[in-house]
């Protein structure tokens, strides 16, 4: 049943157990930083957090322009680092960036943790046929969703619209398979696992930051 309901709810999900393969890695692991070098380090991450918290909560500023902001204020840190740490360490830096960052995309991905699984099947209410019914549904959505945006031959907005239809199909199939009183508690559910995904992800950025 866990391994249904992980399928019922992560639509275009990934193997799990691909994400179980992935090291973990920090950005600023295995850098063997000298002591001069992590005190600088420190510096320039403190230094970072203080500004982006300073436009975070800049109420004058736009979206665009705190975006901007913050792209900039990323882009001098990594150039205060560079100079920081010697050739080998900055490479290394990187790589274990875009590896943390690739990890990031694939747990946003999962949607959920699998701590979860009891407490949304309790909440939700599902039997056995609903799950199987509702994992046919998503795998089906799944295959469709990737050969569409294969589809070379459409435009940005023309994938956008059809991936929309294709969302929708699914939502009218699911709420057809759970009735309306179960589909009313499983949008409930989708609503605080998108408030608990952007909490992760806001913690996420915080702890990045000071990486």
């Amino acid at each position: 049943m866990k391994k249904i309901l992980m399928l019922l709810f992560l639509a275009g999900t990934v193997s799990a157990g691909f994400a179980q393969e992935r090291k973990k890695v920090r950005p600023l692991e295995d850098l063997k930083l000298t002591e001069a070098q992590d005190k600088q380090v420190k510096d320039i991450n403190r230094a970072y957090i203080n500004n982006v918290k300073e436009i975070r909560q800049d109420q004058t500023l736009g979206k665009e322009e705190q975006k901007s902001k913050l792209q900039a204020l990323g882009t001098a840190r990594t150039e205060k680092l560079k100079s920081v740490l010697d050739a080998e360490q900055f490479a290394k830096l990187q790589r274990n960036r875009t590896a943390t960052g690739e990890r990031m995309k694939h747990d946003r991905k999962r949607g959920m943790h699998k701590k979860n699984d009891a407490a949304a099947l309790k909440e939700i209410g599902l039997n056995e046929t609903e799950g199987q019914e509702l994992q046919s549904i998503n795998k089906d959505f799944k295959s469709k969703a990737v050969a569409l945006k294969k589809n070379s031959g459409m435009t940005k907005e023309q994938r956008m619209r059809e991936m929309k239809k294709l969302n929708d199909e699914r939502l009218t199939r699911i709420k057809t398979t759970l009735g309306e009183e179960k589909y009313a508690r499983y949008d409930e559910w989708k609503k605080k696992e998108r408030e608990q995904i952007r909490a992760m992800r806001k913690q996420r950025a915080d702890k990045k930051s000071i990486q």
